[in-house]
């Protein structure tokens, strides 16, 4: 950080060395206009400075800049006092409720500045002149045409502010814009007015007096045409006479348009001077003095400035002198321009009158348009900021009162409805995203972040924490026997049972199916036992759902944090291997972990608790096996094969942990992750215009007398995007031998969905082909056995062929390992075949080559 930190400060200097040094230069530039009137934009600089660097270093900035301007320019050093006067002025009113350095300098100036310099000049000078009217109306237009422009430097070159706080409200205020806009209309029009008419009044001025010092210089050179040498000769010797003569020539020639003149000989020598100043009581006048050149004959003079001097005194101190030239003599003429400054005057205050009619009128105008419409609308925006996040947190938003103005209020209703129809949209979505929709507990996303914020990294949790796994014993078999619907009631009594034991100690969740989970804070190992006896005792009471009394019991595994485990994935692995334990001993009991419990519990009680999160976890995933048409062994369809790499155990056959799967109750939320991965594959796979007469995917018993399976499967389709004619459902025989009648109900509903149903295993179960005649099926697979004895087999082969034949079915041979297998199944007309012989199951990117190269040979399926 050392190095930003070093370029920050070096950036910092070099713009306060940059400013300090215009603001010196624009002594050297100022903008004239006319009769020396300036307008010098040093305050600008101080301006902006004081924004970025604070009054201190501005106050020392002014006064170097005064400093350096007195010495090389004899710029007054009252004009320091004020420029550090407006400075503080400025910084003090900053720290109030003002933004912006433009309402601080225009309040300085229009109630301290200005009437200070009119004091000061009164007391100066005993008067107020038209001379200091004219500088007060130039200066109050210049000084506040540099704070505007030192409030949009600021405003829009954010890179200037050093202070600007990261994540901070970035853009422009609508108001602010506006207000900008009006006021440089207002007062740049104004600026570039009197800055434009002050140099043409100057280019008049000029033309005007050129032309009356040409009328003298004509009649003073005619006036002296006249005299004889003798007279020239008696002027040059400081003749008295001949002065006094030429005295009164000059005055009479010149009495309209000249106060008092001078008399230089050839060798600089002062002849005679008249008038009714004193300049001819300073014979070297013309040396301490300031000459500007406007034409070759005349001259913009001035006398040097004091340095204690009134700012705006170049009035006093000023003239235009005309050189006449009588050889060998010049004569200067110092030309009245009291007409001149009364007209200037007249029309630049005349100006000024006009321009401030039109900003009052404007600024009324602009205070109207923030009343009634830029300040609701400003209000809108503030309680409109960050509404998600008041409406997640149950933040009130206080809505303003109506608005005169019919726009803004429809806009306000309008900002209103919405919010609170989000607030009922977020309080819907989170109560779906959050809370189980069948008992009403937290689900188990609720119940991550939860422990997350109890054990997570960033916290430093006081006390221990406990976290008690649930599972229902017997839970299963009351599922199976009296159907889903009495299942749904027992979970929610089961729920309402443990709300009522743990009261608010601790927070319960449901993570899905017969798991229930306890979180407490600041506990025991003796809390958790004596609460994990009162769920035992709980949960073995009857339960009345309907007309059923219910009995089951609870098999519960306790895991304390930070004992058992300082991260919250370590406990909750570690609570449910204890409650497996509880559970594998018999249930209906409590087990605390510690560390013999891993090794205690069996293979398969392991892989059933691995297998909980294996889809959580990304660890189960399909191959594919293709079906091809045993003639051009062209692809046509392909069975979905759940696979499941164990990151310690490795790749685990599904024959293992299917069977867990089935006696643990997991199997239907395998069947439905099988079925919706395998479907959306599909999908990709028809989009992607790859020939494929379908997906096979196997149904378990255990699925299909689930009340809901035909709503489930069609909502499947339905977000997958898979054409239900595209899905096969493959099922075993074993449905058939309980709910028969629900079980044909269900299949004629797919089937009239579109969806394919075949029988899988078709010879091993409990079904035979006049049963299967019933059922709404499209064929069958003869199982792998037949296949694989086909020799001794051969004639119960060729009957479910020719039977099959007869009814129209498709039939798939599974098992075909060899070729003689393959030409005995063709030599019956079998040419559907699935088998290691064409391949084996193999992933979705190798089956899409494959079915990719198939298309290209122009293959269809």
């Amino acid at each position: 950080m050392a190095v930003p930190e070093a370029a920050g400060r070096k950036g910092s200097v070099l713009i306060y060395t940059s400013f300090t040094f215009l603001a010196f230069l624009c002594y050297f530039l100022p903008v004239k206009l006319v009769l020396g009137t300036e307008m010098v934009f040093a305050s600008f600089f101080f301006l902006i400075t004081l924004r970025r660097f604070g009054a201190a270093l501005t106050a020392l900035q002014v006064t170097a800049v005064h400093v350096s301007a007195s010495a090389f320019l004899h710029e007054p050093l009252l004009s320091s006092l004020v420029n550090t006067v407006e400075i503080g002025a400025v910084f003090l009113l900053l720290r109030t409720r003002l933004r912006s350095v433009l309402p601080a300098a225009a309040l300085f100036w229009g109630l301290f500045g200005i009437p200070l310099l009119l004091v000061m000049y009164y007391i100066r000078f005993g008067t107020l002149g038209a001379e200091i009217g004219l500088y007060t109306v130039t200066l109050l237009v210049s000084r506040l045409f540099n704070a505007l422009m030192a409030d949009l430097i600021w405003t829009y070159l954010p890179h200037l502010r050093k202070q600007a706080k990261a994540g901070g409200r970035t853009g422009v205020q609508l108001s602010r814009l506006l207000l900008h806009l009006t006021l440089f209309s207002v007062i740049g029009s104004s600026f570039l007015f009197m800055v434009n008419t002050g140099k043409n009044a100057q280019s008049n001025l000029e033309a005007e007096l050129q032309e009356e010092a040409a009328g003298l210089t004509a009649s003073l050179s005619k006036s002296y045409a006249s005299w004889s040498p003798e007279q020239v000769r008696a002027l040059k010797l400081h003749s008295l006479i001949q002065a006094g003569y030429f005295r009164e020539l000059a005055v009479t020639a010149s009495q309209w348009i000249s106060d008092e003149g001078l008399l230089i000989g050839p060798r600089g020598e002062v002849i005679v001077t008249y008038g009714r100043g004193s300049l001819g009581a300073e014979s070297d006048w013309m040396r301490r003095t300031e000459w500007r050149p406007l034409t070759p004959a005349l001259y913009e003079w001035r006398t040097p400035a004091r340095l204690l001097d009134i700012p705006g005194n170049q009035w006093q101190r000023m003239a235009v002198v005309a050189e006449v030239p009588l050889p060998p003599f010049k004569l200067y003429m110092k030309m009245s321009t009291v007409q001149h400054k009364e007209e200037v005057l007249g029309y630049y205050l005349s100006q000024s009158v006009a321009v401030i009619f039109t900003t009052l009128v404007i600024g009324v105008f602009a205070l109207f348009i923030h009343r009634f419409v830029l300040g609701p609308t400003i209000r809108l925006a503030e309680l409109t900021r960050d509404v998600p996040g008041r409406l997640k947190e149950n933040r009130r938003i206080a809505w303003m009162p109506p608005s005169r103005i019919s726009e803004i209020q429809t806009l306000l209703g309008n900002f209103q409805e919405l919010t609170e129809q989000l607030s009922v949209m977020l309080r819907e979505t989170k109560a779906q995203a959050y809370y189980d929709a069948l008992t009403g507990l937290p689900n188990r996303r609720h119940f991550n972040e939860h422990l997350q914020e109890l054990l997570g990294p960033e916290t430093e949790a006081a006390g221990t924490t406990a976290v008690l796994f649930i599972d229902l014993d017997r839970f299963k078999q009351i599922n199976d026997t009296l159907g889903h619907a009495v299942g749904d009631g027992l979970l929610q009594e089961v729920a309402a049972r443990l709300t009522g034991i743990v009261g608010g100690r601790a927070f319960i969740a449901r993570l899905g199916g017969d798991e229930f989970v306890i979180v407490v804070q600041d506990t025991d190992s003796a809390e958790v036992c004596e609460m994990s006896k009162k769920v035992l005792r709980g949960l073995v009471e009857a339960f009345q759902v309907g007309e059923h009394e219910l009995f089951v019991a609870g098999s519960i595994g306790a895991a304390l944090s930070p004992q058992d485990g300082s991260d919250p994935e370590t406990v909750v692995k570690n609570a449910d291997a204890a409650m497996y334990l509880a559970k594998e001993e018999g249930g209906n009991a409590y087990r605390f972990f510690s560390g013999q419990i891993a090794g205690s519990i069996s293979e398969n009680m392991r892989i059933e608790f691995d297998l909980r999160r294996a889809i959580e976890r990304g660890e189960l995933h399909l191959h594919y096996q293709p079906i091809v048409d045993a003639v051009d062994e062209r692809v046509v369809g392909a069975e979905a094969l759940l696979r499941w790499d164990h990151p310690e155990l490795g790749p685990i056959p599904p024959l293992q942990f299917i069977g867990i799967a089935e006696s643990s109750g997991l199997i239907g939320t395998l069947g439905e992750w099988v079925l919706r991965e395998a479907c959306g594959q599909g999908a990709r796979w028809l989009a992607q215009g790859l020939p494929l007469f379908g997906i096979g995917v196997n149904l378990s018993p255990t699925q299909l007398t689930h009340n809901n399976v035909v709503d489930y499967i069609g909502k499947v389709l339905e977000e997958t995007g898979l054409p239900p004619e595209y899905l096969n459902l493959e099922i075993t025989e074993e449905v058939f031998s309980k709910k028969t009648e629900r079980v044909i109900h269900d299949l004629t509903l797919l089937r009239e969905m579109g969806v394919r149903v075949w029988v899988d295993d078709f010879g091993t179960g409990y079904s035979s082909l006049a049963m299967l005649s019933k059922l709404p099926v499209v064929g069958f697979k003869i199982d792998r056995a037949f296949i694989r004895e086909m020799g001794q087999d051969l004639a119960i082969v060729k009957t479910i062929l020719s039977l099959a034949k007869d009814k129209e079915w498709i039939v798939v041979a599974e098992g075909i390992e060899d070729e003689a297998q393959k030409g005995a199944l063709l030599e019956l007309e079998c040419r559907l075949q699935q088998g290691f012989h064409y391949s084996r199951p193999m992933p979705p990117e190798e089956l899409a080559r494959l079915l990719e190269g198939q298309r290209k040979k122009g293959g269809t399926a």
